[in-house]
């Protein structure tokens, strides 16, 4: 099952890709926003990237030393002033808001994709003076109380480690699908099984040498004989 969290972001959106990134770090995590994207703009391609390189230390790792690559589908728009709220849209408690994000990870997510798709979330409702509404909620948070919750979500605990079945960090995909990119071998998921490779069977060839001919003579000349001797009376 997917997770759709938005975020709907008040006015203070000046410098918003610096401040976000240093919020995060304040967290305890060093994390990049794909060169060619910003929290400001819907990225090319419909996904945001995030380059994870360093985690707290508390959370658990397979591989704690090993860069993450983390993605989302991210869309941001201006809010139309002249559209009418609704009595379903925006969630109960959303307030006034000038930009409104959604974002989504689909089913099969790693942990880490996860809780930075939550987190990026969060931190733009704090950052800006907005909100914050996860598809499964009865009503919007606050941003102070988004990051509040999603850390305790985080720091709590699961049966999975932070960076289990997440791609390593090794470069940066294209923003458009590019059959050229190879995405790496998510951490912690067995390598797929080799193909037997099955050899085709050999068809036997004869191959004439001249060290066969003493015996071809001899086969041909006890073949003579015996067609001589059945039809001799």
């Amino acid at each position: 099952m997917s997770i759709c969290i938005y975020a709907f972001l008040g006015p203070r959106t000046e410098d918003l890709d610096a401040r976000c990134l240093q919020a995060v770090s304040d967290l305890g995590f060093k994390v990049q926003l794909h060169p060619e994207s910003s929290f400001a703009a819907p990225p090319a391609g419909g996904a945001l990237y995030l380059s994870i390189l360093e985690t707290p230390a508390r959370l658990q790792r397979i591989a704690p030393e090993q860069a993450l690559l983390a993605c989302f589908d991210y869309y941001i728009e201006k809010r139309d002033s002249k559209t009418p709220r609704s009595k379903e849209w925006p969630p109960r408690k959303v307030k006034q808001y000038g930009h409104e994000v959604n974002s989504r990870t689909a089913s099969g997510r790693s942990t880490a994709s996860y809780f930075m798709q939550a987190l990026s979330m969060a931190i733009l409702a704090r950052e800006t003076g907005g909100w914050y509404f996860c598809e499964f909620d009865d009503h919007a948070l606050s941003g102070e109380s988004a990051v509040a919750s999603v850390l305790l979500e985080l720091e709590s605990g699961t049966a999975r480690a932070f960076d289990d079945e997440a791609y390593p960090f090794t470069a940066w995909p294209p923003l458009v699908w590019s059959p050229e990119f190879a995405w790496p071998q998510p951490i912690g998921r067995p390598a797929p099984a080799p193909v037997a490779q099955v050899k085709p069977r050999r068809r036997w060839r004869y191959r004439f040498s001249i060290f066969h001919l003493p015996g071809i003579v001899l086969l041909l000349y006890w073949l003579a004989l015996g067609l001589i001797s059945a039809f001799t009376p």
